[in-house]
């Protein structure tokens, strides 16, 4: 009974992450972007005094947690309010590294492994698929997804490989949705595995 309970709070945490009013999207996103502010304002100030691996650590332990948190439900939000937190985390690498306010920070990035925002999304919508795809996502996010196999008979490549199937869609809110952009990047992912596999198995 009480693995239930947890299984069940579980998935209803889980699937809260998806859900959520696109008026709240760019709420939430500047509300983020003040607490980030702040703690970059911190890195600042103590850069001086400690070493790169205690400022990473502040990074990962501060501002990476609310970057990361329902990334999933407020990434949707408009370009406007997400460059906001992405010049934010590259002025934190700028500061952690003392760089120049305009110098580059892509191999700042690289070599402290600290993903953008971006990419940061991509991660978390892959591990979503991933529970998709085993059938241990919650009903209301399982639902949103079809596989080819399912849509159509056709002995097909894209059947034949699990992928699922692709909504069409003229706007670009739908399309950066979690169901549309999880389902390309999943089957991105199917592609690249098996080309993988395949060269392998050329070696």
């Amino acid at each position: 009974m009480r693995d239930r309970k947890l299984v069940g709070s579980r998935q209803r945490s889980l699937s809260c992450r998806f859900i959520l009013p696109r008026r709240g999207r760019p709420l939430l996103a500047g509300n983020i972007a003040v607490k980030i502010s702040k703690i970059v304002g911190v890195i600042s100030r103590l850069r001086h005094f400690v070493p790169f691996c205690t400022l990473r650590s502040i990074y990962q332990s501060l501002i990476l947690l609310y970057l990361t948190y329902g990334l999933t439900a407020w990434r949707q939000a408009a370009n406007t309010h997400l460059n906001k937190l992405l010049l934010l985390q590259k002025r934190a690498l700028r500061l952690m590294y003392f760089l120049n306010p305009r110098s580059h920070a892509i191999p700042s990035s690289i070599s402290s492994k600290i993903l953008p925002i971006h990419l940061l999304y991509f991660e978390a919508i892959s591990h979503s698929m991933y529970d998709v795809s085993n059938n241990s996502a919650p009903k209301d996010i399982f639902d949103k997804f079809v596989k080819n196999s399912l849509i159509h008979s056709y002995n097909t490549r894209a059947a034949s490989c699990g992928k699922y199937h692709i909504k069409f869609s003229r706007l670009n809110q739908q399309q950066n949705s979690f169901s549309c952009f999880g389902t390309k990047a999943w089957n991105c992912i199917i592609y690249l595995n098996r080309r993988s596999r395949n060269q392998f198995a050329k070696l």
